[in-house]
């Protein structure tokens, strides 16, 4: 941790990148949308994440396996925590927005390291992987 803290400013700014780089393949992409920071905040990228729209959640699980099958390390968004079973004696409100959006959101790599033709192959694959299962 220490030594990165040196490079802090140079990590930040290919995080940057690398989300912009996302941002300009999927820009023109129907039923996909890279998800954004909110607008009063200056998001450090730590994570870059599609929202997957008009496909089943069965599909969706099927995406990502394909995905994950062709080299391709992403994830769903983590499972809800007022949905697990031993955290639910602890909801005191109602969550609406976390139900839907945890079967359409996918985790996309975002290391450091990758290069923009690795977020050009892997975004190919995405999109296309995506057209496959399209409702």
């Amino acid at each position: 941790g220490l030594s990165q803290i040196e490079k802090i400013k140079n990590i930040l700014k290919k995080k940057k990148i690398i989300f912009k780089t996302y941002k300009e393949y999927f820009k023109n992409i129907d039923n996909i949308k890279l998800f954004k920071p909110y607008k009063l905040c200056d998001s450090n990228h730590w994570l870059n994440a599609i929202i997957v729209e008009k496909v089943r959640y069965s599909n969706f699980k099927k995406i990502i396996n394909n995905l994950n099958n062709s080299g391709i390390q992403v994830r769903p968004l983590w499972y809800p925590c007022h949905l697990q079973h031993h955290l639910k004696k602890f909801q005191r409100h109602k969550i609406t927005k976390a139900n839907e959006i945890y079967k359409k959101l996918i985790c996309l790599p975002s290391s450091h390291f990758l290069k923009k033709d690795e977020i050009k192959k892997i975004s190919k694959l995405l999109i296309n992987k995506i057209k496959k299962y399209k409702n």
